[in-house]
């Protein structure tokens, strides 16, 4: 049974702060490769395409989601 795909609302202020991490080249690149996903989440890229851009599995994709909706930024 496949799992619903759970979109992220994105305030604008986080949009701004992950945008700003996501081109960062001075920042860890873990850290910029999280807010691409939770960008690309927040724009209801599907599951296996963030996954697939981003060369993760659908686990570790759908773990940073849950990570980011319990704590946000």
């Amino acid at each position: 049974m496949p799992r619903p795909n759970l979109s992220l609302e994105l305030t604008a202020q986080e949009s701004m702060d992950l945008e700003s991490i996501a081109t960062s080249r001075s920042m860890p690149h873990r850290l910029v490769r999280r807010a691409q996903l939770i960008l690309w989440s927040g724009s209801d890229v599907p599951l296996k395409e963030v996954g697939r851009r981003l060369k993760q599995s659908a686990p570790t994709v759908r773990h940073g989601r849950l990570h980011f909706r319990k704590l946000r930024l």
